[in-house]
């Protein structure tokens, strides 16, 4: 009898690489870095990502989007958070937050975060508007 379903592993190695991206400085954690803490190598990572239908650069993108977008809520300044995240100016932060979450630093302040299983959307940070526009 053969085990037909989708990979055991798969399912949790989002939430695996999530927990190394939050314990390491934004910005600071590689490819390599996550694999070796993981005990896997870097083509096995790949492959377990890419079974659960996801890349490395995505899921940074998203984790770091879902953070920006709690620190915007939070009033923090973009000129902070960007320096906060890693990028090197305010503008890089807005180009990369527009590329992954397909809307501006401003609308991210009236998004709040719902999980994606919940609503269907296709990540954690694209979800319901907390507030309605008028």
């Amino acid at each position: 009898m053969s085990y037909s379903g989708p990979p055991i592993a798969a399912p949790r190695i989002r939430a695996r690489v999530l927990r190394v991206f939050d314990a390491h400085e934004v910005g600071t954690v590689s490819a390599a870095d996550v694999a070796r803490t993981l005990f896997v190598s870097q083509s096995h990572l790949r492959r377990l990502l890419q079974r659960d239908g996801i890349s490395l650069r995505r899921l940074r993108d998203e984790h770091l989007t879902a953070r920006a977008v709690e620190a915007l809520h939070q009033g923090v300044p973009i000129t902070v958070l960007a320096l906060r995240l890693g990028f090197s100016d305010p503008r890089a932060f807005r180009r990369a937050f527009k590329r992954a979450s397909s809307m501006n630093v401003s609308d991210g302040r009236t998004y709040r975060m719902v999980d994606a299983t919940v609503q269907g959307s296709r990540s954690c940070w694209m979800a319901a508007r907390s507030t309605p526009r008028s």
